[in-house]
């Protein structure tokens, strides 16, 4: 959001010549020149958060006291409709159990050491656990069982990174860096592979990946980044190489991997972008400073809070939508 702030009194220079100015103004000051709001065709929840929220509504409804073991997915405004919802997350703390109350394993995943010690505290416990998260934890224990050394790249105190690791014991390790593989030593002609957390950046992804085949040519890729980050990153950045836009918006939890990872790569076209969770984030910018802007957003993004940032846009610019 700052990045946008600051990026206001860059983009006030730009001139719209051959623009007719608009009408109105959503500040309701002088006329802004005619401004056109882009939404990205995959916004919303993806297939994973749409299940897991799907899960724990579907569980309340049918008078499940629901205990959710960590945030179900990085997204606020899911947390406080769910809370309406008698979803709640669980504080960890020990609890004497009711015959309704369930716990419900976050979309993140956990690892098995955590999965039987839930199912050991007296209550029913419910699995919401991104189907491509259990993919990468099905990858890892088989190649641990394969005799594999594995490398992952993830953020270091993610959830869904805690659960993957949990699952690669001593035969994983956790990489940022290729310079990072000087702290491990590993045995000669062990096969090695390369994965990734589901939300992670491709670009990131694929230069590290890089760097760890520079050093260990004989490693493997294995392909853990989920279809959904893939095609929201992949259509950002193909949007934005073509210099139409002066300006995107992320919606997403700050909290959340591919909603961060989709500011980062916008901000590193040199474009201006904002980074938000709610439209209310946006209040005080000077949107009608932009002729084009570029909306996105991360996986665990309702659609009505896309809808509410999109609506803002284009009250506040004069706008008018454009296709997908």
């Amino acid at each position: 959001m700052d990045s946008l702030r600051t990026a206001n009194a860059v983009c006030a220079a730009k001139k719209s010549a051959g623009r007719e100015p608009s009408d109105r103004n959503g500040d309701g000051g002088q006329p802004a020149a005619a401004v056109r709001v882009d939404r990205c065709r995959d916004c919303g929840f993806c297939h994973g958060v749409r299940r897991a929220v799907g899960r724990a509504e579907s569980l309340a409804a049918a008078g499940w006291n629901v205990f959710v073991d960590g945030e179900l997915v990085h997204n606020g405004t899911v947390g406080k409709t769910l809370e309406k919802k008698n979803v709640v997350t669980w504080d960890g703390f020990d609890r004497r159990w009711g015959p309704r109350d369930c716990i419900l394993i976050r979309a993140h995943g956990i690892g098995p050491e955590r999965r039987s010690w839930l199912r050991g505290l007296g209550c029913r416990v419910f699995d919401a656990t991104c189907p491509d998260v259990g993919r990468s934890a099905g990858f890892i224990l088989r190649l641990r069982r394969r005799g594999y050394f594995l490398i992952f790249f993830g953020e270091e105190n993610h959830p869904e990174t805690a659960g993957l690791l949990a699952h690669g014991g001593k035969d994983i390790f956790p990489c940022k860096s290729a310079d990072e593989l000087a702290k491990i030593t590993i045995q000669e002609g062990r096969p090695v592979a390369i994965l990734a957390q589901t939300t992670a950046g491709i670009d990131t992804f694929n230069a590290f990946a890089s760097r760890v085949l520079e050093k260990i040519p004989r490693a493997e890729v294995v392909p853990t980044i989920c279809s959904s980050t893939r095609r929201r990153q992949e259509e950002l950045l193909r949007r934005l190489e073509t210099g139409s836009y002066d300006c995107a918006v992320i919606v997403g939890g700050h909290h959340s991997s591919n909603a961060r990872n989709l500011s980062r790569l916008a901000a590193s076209m040199a474009v201006p972008t904002a980074h938000v969770e709610t439209a209310a984030e946006l209040q005080g910018m000077e949107l009608s400073k932009f002729s084009r802007i570029l909306l996105a957003s991360g996986a665990s993004t309702p659609a009505v809070d896309v809808d509410a940032v999109e609506r803002l846009l284009l009250f506040r610019g004069g706008a008018a939508a454009g296709g997908a």
